[in-house]
């Protein structure tokens, strides 16, 4: 229990700093990796989640330096 309160504080005092800076109050926070739904699970942040977007992002650099060739 203390790792699911240790993750969600840390994700909460990120999205604070985040907040603090007005350049950073329009950001678009997605959350990723196997975790992501375990950590978020009742803890009333409303961020969604995305368990491929590591992979999407690896499909774009393939595109990227495919085209190139």
């Amino acid at each position: 229990m203390g790792a699911i309160w240790g993750y969600r504080g840390l994700v909460r005092e990120i999205l604070r700093a985040l907040m603090m800076d007005r350049a950073e109050k329009k950001a678009k926070v997605c959350a990723t990796g196997g975790y992501a739904s375990w950590v978020l699970r009742g803890s009333g942040l409303r961020i969604p989640v995305d368990s491929d977007l590591t992979l999407y992002g690896l499909g774009k650099i393939f595109e990227l330096n495919h085209d190139k060739r």
